[in-house]
């Protein structure tokens, strides 16, 4: 190839509007005497007034190549990319043809960037795929419970199309479904619906779309407040109703369901969250149906400040603080990789901002914490006495205790303590027993989960 005495620039130039384009790439572009983009880049960058060789990106990247080569020999040569030149870009191309050496990148915004800054939602957990022009592995479309795909289209595999081809591989009709078009440009769109409503949506191709089994909180401050068009999953909406909720302590104590119309008509329950809509890893985790009865056992008010001791994945702690809108949930857990679960599930339900995590082991830690109204105990490890004995002092009168027991040693344990102090509460226990059917052959077959004990106790007034 001979001694090349200039270098290849590779300017990232954003998703579209020139105001998204680093000034690094901008003062390339400008002065440039060879300069290589697609037909609109060079529509839009190249001097109107001349001054510049220019090489349109086609079918033919030999040819782009040739004139590359030619252009080495006299001047720098800048070649535009949409987007960040890292991903499905020429820099692939130049890099089989050029030694790297040569080659500086001057990185762009990307459109999945711009996603998911108008959905307001972290993209360092998102797996990024592209149908333009291409499809994506079968086992990178398949569903997992937490798993977030940001996908490139084009006019084939276009919104609806992915929508249903996403739905064939498991994806529940819920998922959350975000429709990003224009980016950047005034006529810019952010649809959000659900993963069906996409299915049934009119398609759009050339466009960024984010799917997710837990769909972000909606805080009023995305692309609904531009004036766009949303409509909400039913778990998001289980995010912004709670955050809306303005019921009284006595309807909270006798409504430990709360329900409102979602899109499409559906009904949203604040309580009992499907198990697989939590991030869980290898962490115990309490099962939907305990959980639901804990939560209604505890009779969390909306003002409640309620403290969540052993709080594993932070399943309960979700649970809580979406019945306390006004609230604040403690949430003290001694493992580390389950204390970053609870700061994850917090992040999806749009609870964070209520949720307190501790990384002790109770009862260490607590000694700061405020008065609380309601106590949940999941986890204490052989300190149930020392734990209920910080509790005591921390209760408010008229608060309540709900604790869930596997074994019967630590049951007895608290049932003593609260014999101990029976002139300051009142106690019951149920046993519960949770059995499922799973289908075996032609049969369906009872399956049982480990049975639970639930007490639950009261400060006397």
């Amino acid at each position: 190839m001979g001694t090349l005495k200039h270098r290849i620039i590779v300017a990232g130039i954003g998703p579209g509007s020139p105001e998204y384009m680093v000034p690094a790439a901008k003062k390339a572009i400008e002065s440039a005497k060879y300069l290589v983009g697609g037909r609109r880049a060079l529509s839009q960058y190249a001097k109107a007034s001349g001054g510049q060789q220019t090489c349109a990106v086609t079918r033919d990247i030999d040819g782009v190549m040739a004139f590359v080569h030619e252009g080495l020999d006299k001047a720098d040569v800048v070649v535009m990319v949409s987007g960040d030149p890292g991903y499905f870009s020429l820099l692939d191309a130049l890099r089989r043809t050029f030694d790297a050496h040569l080659i500086d990148v001057i990185p762009g915004i990307s459109s999945f960037q711009l996603a998911f800054s108008r959905l307001a939602l972290p993209w360092h957990d998102a797996q990024l795929l592209s149908f333009h022009g291409r499809v994506p592995k079968e086992s990178d479309l398949s569903y997992a419970p937490g798993k977030k795909l940001g996908m490139l289209t084009d006019v084939q595999h276009n919104s609806k199309t992915i929508a249903e081809t996403l739905l064939a591989h498991g994806w529940p009709e819920s998922a959350f479904y975000a429709i990003c078009a224009r980016l950047s440009y005034e006529d810019e769109t952010v649809e959000r619906m659900t993963l069906q409503e996409a299915a049934e949506h009119a398609p759009v191709g050339s466009c960024i779309v984010v799917v997710f089994s837990q769909p972000p909180s909606q805080r009023g401050d995305g692309p609904e407040g531009r004036g766009d068009k949303q409509t909400l999953s039913a778990s998001a909406l289980r995010g912004r109703l709670c955050r809306q909720s303005r019921q009284s302590p006595a309807q909270q104590s006798n409504q430990n369901v709360v329900t409102s119309a979602g899109a499409k008509g559906k009904v949203t329950t604040l309580l009992g969250i499907p198990d697989t809509e939590f991030h869980r890893g290898d962490v115990p985790m309490t099962k939907e149906e305990v959980r639901i009865l804990t939560i209604a056992k505890a009779r969390i008010r909306p003002d409640a400040v309620v403290y969540d001791i052993g709080a594993g994945t932070g399943s309960l702690t979700i649970e809580a603080a979406l019945q306390a809108p006004q609230g604040t949930v403690y949430a003290i857990e001694r493992k580390p990789e389950a204390v970053a679960l609870i700061h994850e599930n917090a992040d999806i339900f749009g609870v964070a901002e209520r949720v307190h995590v501790i990384e002790a082991e109770a009862p260490d830690g607590m000694d700061a914490l405020p008065p609380c109204d309601t106590v949940l105990i999941g986890g204490s490890g052989s300190h149930l006495a020392a734990i209920l004995d910080v509790v005591d002092g921390k209760l408010r009168k008229g608060g309540r205790i709900a604790l869930n027991f596997i074994t019967v040693q630590t049951l007895m344990s608290a049932i003593e303590w609260l014999r101990a102090h029976k002139t300051a509460y009142n106690y019951e226990t149920i046993h519960v027993q949770v059995n499922r059917l799973r289908q075996v052959g032609p049969y369906d077959m009872a399956k049982a989960e480990n049975p639970i004990y639930i007490v639950t106790a009261e400060k006397k007034a």
